[in-house]
């Protein structure tokens, strides 16, 4: 499972990088996600419900 995330983890740096020097275009799949990643990250110490981040996309 680590080695997953991990791995996970590197594409997502990958994804970030290429998309910071212009290489990569931001699609709304990727902001969506984006967005998510950005959202679970600050709120959940406080929020572990779906139904916080389902309007996401709203």
């Amino acid at each position: 499972m680590r080695l997953l995330l991990t791995l996970l983890l590197w594409i997502q740096r990958y994804c970030d990088d290429a998309r910071a020097d212009g290489s990569m275009s931001e699609d709304g799949d990727a902001w969506l996600h984006r967005r998510f990643v950005e959202l679970l990250e600050r709120d959940f110490a406080r929020h572990h419900d779906v139904d916080h981040y389902e309007d996401l996309g709203a």
